[in-house]
């Protein structure tokens, strides 16, 4: 990687095919640098307490759809409650419809890459969480203990 001293950058006299001499990189990369350089100081601020495992941050194209749906299932994970792929598919179709997105359709990919930025796993919940409603309990024992 090259950096540039003090003493042979001056921003302001500097033009992009100089810089490019010096640095060794092409122009176009330069002046795209130059160009983002605000936002690609957030996100390297944004990436220091991560472990870096992403390239490029990219958002979906349904942003407006993901950012409810994210608020929605955070809220009710912290609740308790045992959410799945096909309880998250439906919230997140409710919500394109809520915003006038017709044409939105809630795909395993679309789902599965949501799940990725946010880091989401589902687990086999255990304990007092994971446990089974009496009813269903009641009926297992009724229809399926005598049959062994």
């Amino acid at each position: 990687m090259c950096t540039l001293t003090a003493d042979r950058r001056d921003p302001l006299n500097t033009s992009y095919r100089r810089l490019a001499e010096i640095t060794g990189v092409p122009k176009s990369t330069i002046f795209r640098v130059l160009r983002q350089e605000s936002q690609l100081r957030e996100e390297l601020v944004y990436q220091e307490g991560q472990a870096g495992t992403s390239k490029r941050k990219r958002e979906g194209k349904d942003l407006d759809v993901a950012e409810t749906l994210d608020k929605w299932f955070f809220i009710v994970n912290g609740k308790g409650v045992n959410i799945n792929s096909p309880i998250l598919k439906a919230k997140s179709e409710e919500f394109a419809k809520r915003w006038g997105r017709n044409d939105f359709k809630a795909t395993n990919g679309w789902l599965l890459r949501w799940r990725a930025r946010h880091n989401i796993r589902f687990k086999k919940a255990n304990g007092e969480n994971g446990s089974v409603d009496n009813e269903t309990a009641e009926q297992w024992e009724t229809t399926k203990i005598p049959t062994f």
